[in-house]
This record gives C-alpha cells, structure tokens and sequence, in this order.
C-alpha cells in the first residue's frame, strides 16, 4: 500500500499537463510507461491559497508533505467520484494500468 488517508488533491499523470494547462507533475513523460501519482494530504483550508499558489508556479511536487511515486499500475479505493480526462467517473475502486507504446485514436 502506498497510501492510506484522507486527501485534498491526488492526481495521477501520464503526462506534465493536467486540467487545462496545469503542471501538477511537471516530471512526467508520456513515453516511460509509468504513471505519476501526486497526493497532498488533506489540508486545513487556511493552507489552500499557499497549494494553489504552488500549483500554479508548477512546484507542489517541491512541497515536503506531497507525496510523489512512480507505478506501472495502482489500485484506488474511495468513496469519491473520479474525474478521468474530463469524464465524471463513480465507482468505489479504480484500477490504473499503463498500456506502453498504445495510443487511442478516435476519428
């Protein structure tokens, strides 16, 4: 198990960009067969603006209490609804795999 509590942000990256131009994971590469899980710990809101702020000058990966791994699959379990590539997703339990060298194409 890599992680188990509860989260503000955990996004998990095949790439450096996320949500409209986001760099959550600014290390990422679409190419390594892996996937990169970034998680921040649950949060008091008072220490939002100083997340945002981090996120926004592409450095929360630096932040000491973020949480940063590198797996070829993972295993998610939560109550939460999941926001794949824009889609809203609800299951109680995700599995991520890397599928190297694909890519889906929809013409």
């Amino acid at each position: 198990m890599l992680f188990n509590d509860q989260v503000t942000l955990c996004a998990f990256c095949n790439g450096r960009f996320y949500g409209g131009g986001f760099q959550i994971s600014p290390k990422s590469k679409i190419n390594d067969g892996l996937i990169d899980m970034v998680i921040l710990p649950k949060v008091n809101r008072l220490f939002s603006p100083y997340y945002i702020y981090k996120i926004l000058r592409k450095d929360l990966i630096s932040c000491k209490d973020v949480v940063v791994k590198q797996v070829k699959e993972c295993v998610i379990t939560t109550p939460a609804a999941m926001n794949l590539d824009g889609e809203k997703k609800e299951a109680a339990k995700y599995h991520l795999v890397v599928q190297p060298k694909s890519l889906n194409l929809v013409i």
